[in-house]
């Protein structure tokens, strides 16, 4: 199913959050916003749990479908719904001309665009959207047959992918909603996202050099210092510290979700720093063997982990190995990718790890991370 969905804008033009008189965000106007509803053949037979997904970048509401169907959420019978976040919707697919957009404005008002402080908000409002769906009934297809097709008493839960990921680990403070959260290969620090190996000329966005020609290396270095304190104020990094190790109270409530943080080894889209940063902050977490590169930031345990963070609540990070790691065996359904920002996502033992979570979300009372290679044929 597809359609779109009525969200609050909170900008006052097309890229910076108006303010009120107490300088607190406000309202000004709505926003139709793209949605994908995947409803698995389970739906037929009485109303099945859901599943909140959000896509990586670039990226659209179009990727539920993958997750669906590849992930095996469908086959398992779980409902996968996701929207599509501001920037691909508003800017394009294009991930240069994204970059191009975002500093040429930076450049020009000193300011970085708030699609991601949006986004967020896009989110809470979508968990508020999926509360009107109870009633929802289009399978068969025929007309539907009286009966709900979305469990709206189970247990919600949510996968970002990358991008998604990031904007989730900023969600999931806020969200006691959510039951369980995997972020797969996605952390922000915003800053050192723009760091790339090799020469100067290739450690910035596409497009940088030709707003400032005559900048030199030690020019770009400073300028990513001031960078990431303009950006500080809407970095989702800054917000993980309210999920386990600053429980905010939300809704009366400090109950927050478990979570599964996914590291792809060699991942050259996000820094593997950043993403043992988003496990630390977030309690910390512990690291779930097997062990392949270890953090002096993260506790070690054997899996499967159950309840380690509260009598309800578990929480661990977990890495894949893509082909060509020297000196580390690969996973097993990466031995033909060599890029871990991709093997963390969709290999055979990335996808059954976050199925059995899920899976262990909604049917039990604490839900269990385990470690994949133990359970794969």
């Amino acid at each position: 199913m597809r359609g779109t969905w009525e969200a609050p804008n909170w900008r006052e033009d097309q890229y910076f959050i108006a303010s009120d008189e107490n300088g607190d965000p406000r309202i000004t106007g709505t926003l139709d916003v793209p949605f994908v509803l995947a409803l698995p053949d389970a739906a037929e037979d009485g109303p099945v749990p859901v599943v909140m997904f959000q896509h990586g970048g670039p990226g659209s509401a179009e990727d539920v479908v993958w997750e669906a169907e590849a992930a095996g959420l469908a086959e398992a019978g779980f409902a996968v719904i996701g929207m599509t976040d501001t920037l691909n919707r508003e800017v394009g697919l294009n991930g240069d001309e994204q970059s191009a957009l975002l500093f040429a404005t930076l450049i020009e008002q000193w300011r970085f665009p708030h699609f991601h402080a949006q986004t967020l908000g896009d989110q809470m409002a979508f968990l508020r959207f999926l509360e009107g769906l109870g009633s929802l009934d289009e399978v068969p297809l025929s007309g539907g047959d009286g009966v709900p097709d979305l469990d709206l008493q189970a247990p919600l839960t949510y996968v970002g992918i990358s991008m998604g990921s990031i904007y989730g680990s900023a969600l999931l403070s806020y969200a006691p909603e959510l039951k369980a959260a995997a972020l797969v290969v996605g952390s922000q620090r915003q800053g050192e996202q723009y760091f790339r190996e090799g020469d100067f000329l290739n450690i910035f966005p596409p497009g940088l050099a030709e707003l400032i020609p005559n900048a030199t290396p030690r020019d770009y270095w400073l300028a990513l210092s001031i960078f990431q304190m303009i950006f500080d104020h809407q970095d989702p990094h800054h917000q993980t510290q309210y999920l386990y190790r600053n429980r905010l109270e939300v809704a009366g409530t400090t109950r927050k979700a478990s979570v599964l943080v996914v590291e792809g080894l060699a991942d050259t889209q996000v820094p593997n720093n950043a993403t043992r940063s988003l496990a630390w902050m977030f309690g910390p977490m512990p690291h779930l063997a097997p062990i392949w590169q270890a953090s002096p930031i993260l506790e070690q345990v054997i899996g499967p982990v159950t309840g380690n963070i509260d009598s309800e609540t578990t929480a661990a990070f977990y890495q894949f190995v893509p082909f060509g790691v020297a000196d580390i065996p690969h996973t097993p359904g990466c031995r033909f990718e060599p890029e871990g920002h991709f093997c963390g996502q969709s290999s055979a033992e990335a996808q059954l790890q976050r199925l059995l979570f899920l899976k262990s979300a909604v049917e039990d009372p604490v839900p269990t991370i385990v470690d994949p290679l133990s359970v794969v044929p």
